[in-house]
């Protein structure tokens, strides 16, 4: 696949798409050998699992940006767990110099 790589190292979303789209039309075409069907199909099957899994990661980014009680926040994805990685917390100061927390 001559394709971009998004910037972990992994296909991008899109190109994976295109992987997916023209081995359905391989598949569609009807002229392909049984052995270079199962071929095809198996790597269909196999970017489209790619795939679910970056809108997957998607899904979890957006769901943790709306989660922030009204105020937009980026935390990192954690695919693993299917939640926010822990932000190191930032403390306040009141006027008076002591620390709210």
């Amino acid at each position: 696949m001559s394709a971009k790589k998004a910037k972990d190292d992994h296909p991008a979303f899109e190109d994976l798409l295109k992987v997916v789209e023209k081995k359905l039309e391989q598949l569609e075409g009807g002229e392909l050998a049984l052995e270079k069907s199962l071929e095809a199909y198996e790597e269909g099957v196999k970017a489209l699992r790619q795939c679910y899994g970056i809108l997957k990661q998607a899904e979890g980014k957006v769901e943790i940006l709306t989660k922030t009680m009204g105020t937009p926040e980026v935390a990192e994805y954690d695919a693993e767990t299917g939640a926010a990685k822990p932000a190191k917390q930032k403390t306040k100061e009141r006027d008076d110099g002591k620390q709210l927390f």
